[in-house]
């Protein structure tokens, strides 16, 4: 397995071992993408992008039925939708000759089952929660991902706690509330963690001897945003954070100390009065008579940004690329921004503090843009974590728009573009800049003039604005005629050369940096 991957994906290496041993007749581990929606305000239910995808990673690494003879049974799972997840179940039960009838009430009874097994769960915690209450004894949330429920993996950290005299419950046994997530400024778009925070808001309400602690594994990228928002939420309600990180620990004595201070601390502070929840300040909404602002965007990609200050032009906003990143865009995102984000992440926020910090405006006169896919990467939630980095920085009074197709996480009424309108500009402009990247890798390591290849590459790039921005579609075909001719009249060595395939996430493979 990979060395950075979180504990529990590196467990499940050794589990299918130890099913090959046991010399089991096939392996079943379903692809789960998306997990059952349960709060109406969520605006996605996928599953952690490691869980959904591991079934494959076993398949590659392993190789369960060529090395061992055991097939591994990898069916695509949507508990999000049951008509799919009953398509799924019925078709995988085929392939051992069970009969339509008989799986589909099997079907149906599993569903019942499921339901009944969550109503008994939040029952059981009605429970306790309404005798902590009475008693006004600590109560504790044990917040985390299903697989920290594993002895092996907490490291017995439910014991330690009950040890010390504390009920436990689990974030899903916490009550659910319709407005859970009205609050909540990251994108909700992780099944778990949405769970997660709906347990810090209810939490948040509750008198001190009811309190949060939160698992989290290294290498869990999604929980460096998880983590932050869950701080923000407890402390509207005056409580602290405990965030206990395991995994590969061979001592659990310094987790045990920690724990007991928590405690101890808590016997003090329930003497004391406390206030309701705060309410959070909401992100700044960009408003109709915004859209006069320039709207400042990180640098992307060498082959790609410079073509966005046309295309936004094109749609009626003046749109400007921050400098290219550098070592102090690593050191400020560092500085702003959670450590645990993914480096693509401290450089995004880091060039946006860099840029505000050296560059003299006024705060009315500019917006900050960054995309948001919508999708399973962290990216989707680099708004969020641009908006707190800019708050602690005091950049709190310039508002954020988000480039979307999905469902943004801020209210913008003076960012509104048709896209459908622009998808011939925008489908020309890649095709453009796509042909200038090809033309320009093709000479750049056989030019006899070196940096020849570079400077025609910035000349067309640079000319073709003003015909991107108006929409001149015979112009843009012209100017690339034209670039063709001009990169094959580069003297260049006629000789081969090696090809190489570069893969990777998209801002690794396109960022120079």
């Amino acid at each position: 397995m990979s060395d950075n991957i979180c504990f529990p994906a590196k467990l499940v290496h050794g589990h299918i071992y130890d099913l090959a041993q046991k010399k089991v007749g096939r392996i079943f581990y379903p692809l789960v993408v998306f997990e059952k929606k349960e709060y109406e305000q969520a605006l996605n239910t996928y599953n952690c992008p490691i869980v959904s995808s591991y079934a494959d990673v076993i398949e590659s690494s392993i190789h369960p039925e060529q090395r061992f003879g055991i097939p591994l049974d990898r069916p695509v799972v949507n508990f999000n939708d049951e008509s799919l997840l009953r398509k799924t179940c019925l078709g995988y039960l085929k392939l051992f000759n069970i009969k339509k009838t008989q799986a589909d009430k099997a079907f149906k009874a599993a569903l019942c089952a499921q339901k009944e097994f969550k109503y008994q769960i939040r029952n059981k915690a009605l429970k306790i929660i309404d005798q902590a209450e009475k008693n006004h004894s600590l109560l504790i949330v044990l917040a985390g991902r299903p697989y920290h429920s594993d002895g092996l993996i907490n490291h017995k950290i439910p014991d330690i706690l009950t040890g010390f005299g504390a009920d436990i419950i689990t974030e899903d046994a916490v009550p659910l509330d319709g407005d859970s997530l009205k609050d909540v400024h990251v994108v909700t778009q992780w099944s778990y963690p949405n769970k997660i925070y709906n347990a810090a808001k209810w939490v948040a309400g509750k008198p001190d001897n009811i309190q949060m602690v939160q698992l989290n594994s290294f290498g869990c990228g999604p929980d460096a945003i998880v983590i932050d928002e869950v701080k923000e939420i407890l402390k509207t309600g005056q409580k602290n954070h405990t965030l206990i990180k395991v995994d590969e620990m061979s001592n659990p004595g310094s987790v045990r100390l920690r724990l007991r201070s928590m405690v101890e601390s808590l016997k003090v502070k329930r003497l004391k009065k406390r206030s309701g929840p705060t309410l959070r300040k909401p992100f700044l909404s960009f408003r109709k008579e915004d859209k006069k602002r320039i709207i400042w965007a990180p640098f992307f990609a060498e082959d790609y940004s410079s073509y966005l200050p046309a295309i936004f032009k094109n749609a009626g906003y003046e749109f400007k690329i921050l400098p290219k990143p550098d070592r102090k865009s690593v050191d400020l995102g560092l500085q702003y921004a959670n450590n645990d984000i993914c480096y693509p992440g401290l450089i995004v926020i880091g060039d946006i503090i860099k840029a505000l910090k050296n560059h003299s405006y006024r705060a009315h006169d500019i917006a900050i843009g960054i995309t948001q896919t919508g999708g399973q990467c962290r990216a989707s939630n680099y708004l969020s974590l641009i908006r707190k980095a800019m708050i602690s920085a005091g950049f709190d009074d310039i508002p954020i728009i988000s480039v979307t197709a999905s469902q943004g996480l801020i209210d913008q009424p003076g960012f509104q573009i048709n896209w459908l309108m622009k998808t011939k500009i925008l489908f020309v402009t890649t095709m453009f800049a796509d042909c200038i990247a090809k033309m320009y890798y093709a000479t750049a390591p056989r030019e006899k003039t070196k940096g020849l290849s570079q400077s025609l590459r910035q000349h067309y790039m640079e000319k073709v604005s003003p015909s991107i921005a108006a929409n001149k579609y015979s112009k843009i075909f012209r100017l690339l005629d034209q670039a063709v001719d001009a990169f094959n009249d580069i003297p260049v060595h006629k000789k081969e050369l090696p090809k190489m395939g570069i893969v990777g996430e998209i801002y690794v493979k396109y960022n120079y940096f």
